[in-house]
């Protein structure tokens, strides 16, 4: 039983590996599995709506002048924690906020919260502002940096299974504080082209959008499709949202088609925004069916046949180990059993031997009284008769003879 059940879970890893090869980002980082929530609220101040109207913790202020941001944190766990918030060094690669803990912001001695320390209950939360006084000699350009917020169990002993902390916890928000005016720090950025890639059995569109200004941009847009013949147009729009593209570089807006938009010759009408400034573009495109033959369809049918093999080869295996057994003790138990088998088949043997031996041995001592009588009986008048026969008609024919010549 141990090998089937062996064989059986492995060929259910394989099973299973067929099915899934890989697990989702949303799957492998669940909102909430810090056991803290970040919520940046929109901005409220004429100078700071023209960045922050996206929810990002974002700033544009000249030198000289004070800019104010706030942002909710909330507590999805379920024991009390000790919050403490502070400002570090902030930077973007691959159009993903980065940090480094072994750095200083340019920008640290300007930011002040409104709490650096505070308590949360379970479930409970808090709006903390940041507030950032620019020096009036403080250089044209753009800086970033990173909110850290970092909670830790008031009793680690305390926590239950679910969403709690385990120790501590730190949730990063980034920030970007341009130094200027809007001409000085300008935001502007170009829809460069739309193409289509079937990836994995999938349609996905690929918008590339250009930064050409002097901030940080991740505008928002709206997709709107409609047939080249006959004037057919998609009633829903797409929505979309582009990573953050730093000023001077380019990156693609990727999302996937929906599968009730049928294959044909489309027209994408592209509108981004991103703070005050709207782009827009079309794009005429051609979409076609996917192909099965993918790279996970090919996986997923190697993965497939190896299990094959391994179950044959394994199922092979159990038929020819069937007869032993599983165990030294069930082993030495059978040889015992066919020890007691083979004296009991000695007893009958021996028992019945001496049976038969009792049976046959007066048979053969009446036979052997019986025999001689019979035969000399039998014998003896048969001899004398012939003797005393014979001789008449032997005269009988001598005496005959003569009369007729």
């Amino acid at each position: 039983m141990n090998r089937i059940k062996f064989f059986s879970i492995l060929f259910t890893l394989l099973v299973v590996a067929t099915s899934s090869v890989s697990l989702s980002a949303a799957q492998a980082s669940a909102p909430g599995s810090l056991g803290l929530g970040i919520d940046v609220l929109p901005a409220s101040g004429s100078e700071d709506t023209t960045l922050g109207a996206d929810g990002s913790l974002w700033f544009l202020l000249p030198p000289g002048k004070t800019g104010t941001r706030s942002f909710r944190v909330s507590s999805v766990a379920n024991v009390a924690m000790n919050l403490s918030i502070s400002l570090g060094f902030g930077e973007y690669r691959d159009g993903i906020s980065a940090f480094d803990d072994s750095k200083k912001s340019e920008v640290v001695n300007w930011a002040r919260f409104s709490k650096t320390s505070f308590s949360l209950s379970p479930g409970a939360s808090t709006v903390v502002s940041i507030t950032f006084d620019v020096p009036k000699g403080a250089e044209i350009k753009a800086n970033l940096a990173t909110v850290f917020v970092k909670g830790v169990a008031q009793n680690i002993q305390s926590n239950k299974p679910g969403f709690s902390v385990g120790g501590a916890a730190r949730v990063a928000i980034p920030v970007f504080l341009g130094v200027g005016t809007a001409q000085q720090i300008s935001i502007n950025f170009k829809i460069l082209s739309t193409t289509i890639k079937n990836v994995e059995g999938k349609r996905f569109a690929y918008v590339r959008i250009q930064n050409v200004g002097k901030t940080p941009v991740a505008p928002v847009g709206l997709i709107k499709v409609q047939a080249q013949l006959g004037g057919i147009s998609v009633p829903d729009p797409i929505k979309v949202q582009s990573s953050t593209v730093i000023p001077g570089q380019s990156r693609d807006v990727i999302f996937l088609i929906p599968r009730y938009i049928p294959n044909g010759k489309w027209t994408f009408m592209e509108e981004f925004q991103q703070g005050p400034v709207f782009q827009t573009a079309e794009a005429d495109i051609a979409l076609t069916k996917p192909s099965i033959i993918t790279k996970a369809n090919i996986l997923r049918f190697f993965i497939f046949m190896i299990s094959l093999v391994v179950l044959y080869f394994s199922l092979r295996y159990l038929r020819k180990s069937r007869k032993k057994t599983e165990t030294p003790e069930a082993q030495d138990l059978l040889d015992l059993e066919l020890a007691l088998e083979l004296i009991r088949k000695r007893n009958l043997r021996s028992q019945t031997t001496k049976k038969t031996a009792a049976k046959k041995a007066p048979a053969n001592k009446t036979a052997t009284k019986k025999s001689p009588v019979k035969k000399i009986v039998k014998k003896i008048p048969a001899q004398k008769s012939v003797a005393k026969k014979a001789p008449a008609k032997k005269k009988a024919t001598k005496k005959a003879a003569p009369k007729k010549r």
